[in-house]
């Protein structure tokens, strides 16, 4: 075990089966049938992306944890096949970069901008979750438990989120948390008092941070709440 800065970052990689995605099913308003309807169409056309499945010939196992390398332009094994599951080898050595810092805005934010294929990072993962992506866990020497790290295309992504706001996002989005159970009021697209604690609500209740925003952690286990 090598010893690296404060002490040392173990990785892990995980495959799984194949899984079933959430289906998404609207709300019944008869005054917003034809919008609810279209919403709803639209999520349940977004089912996982070959990428995001874990293939058929995956192993049923997981790969053995192993320590951080020395030489940082190594990328470590089980990083490596995490990232190629994805299609996302080529950024070997920058997401690894972004794992020794705990820095992964950028290499995020770049992946996204190139692929579609979005981060998401949780303490907490879901059995449905684990059935269906594949996920790579760390653990940093001051951490009590892992952290878990996978990747999906998603169909939703809210970019602003505030009282009187309206967009087709924050229908979807009331769609998704009334699914939930966490949303009673009307589906008309607008940020609300109601739609505002629904998600700290959510997020309080899924151990993700309770910021009020529905990030894209809080919308991804949205998405996947049966």
């Amino acid at each position: 075990v090598i010893g690296i800065a404060a002490g040392t970052f173990f990785y892990q990689y995980t495959q799984t089966g194949p899984g079933q995605e959430t289906v998404i099913m609207a709300a019944e308003k008869d005054i917003l049938v034809r919008r609810v309807e279209q919403a709803a169409s639209r999520i349940d056309a977004a089912g996982p992306e070959e990428s995001d499945r874990p293939s058929a010939a995956a192993a049923d196992k997981a790969v053995p944890a192993e320590p951080l390398q020395a030489d940082p332009s190594q990328v470590p094994d089980s990083v490596g096949h995490f990232l190629t599951s994805y299609g996302l080898q080529s950024y070997g050595q920058s997401f690894q970069h972004a794992l020794d810092h705990r820095d992964f805005k950028d290499t995020a934010s770049r992946i996204f901008d190139q692929t579609g294929l979005q981060l998401i990072r949780l303490s907490h993962l879901p059995e449905p979750v684990k059935e269906t992506y594949h996920v790579l866990s760390t653990q940093y020497p001051d951490d009590r438990s892992p952290q878990y790290c996978l990747f999906w295309k998603p169909w939703l992504v809210v970019i602003k989120f505030y009282s009187g706001f309206k967009g087709e996002e924050i229908t979807d989005l009331q769609i998704l948390l009334k699914k939930a159970g966490f949303y009673d009021g009307n589906i008309d697209g607008i940020v609300g008092q109601i739609i505002l604690k629904s998600v700290k609500d959510f997020q309080r209740n899924h151990n993700l941070p309770i910021t009020g925003f529905p990030d894209p952690e809080t919308v991804f286990l949205m998405a996947h709440t049966t």
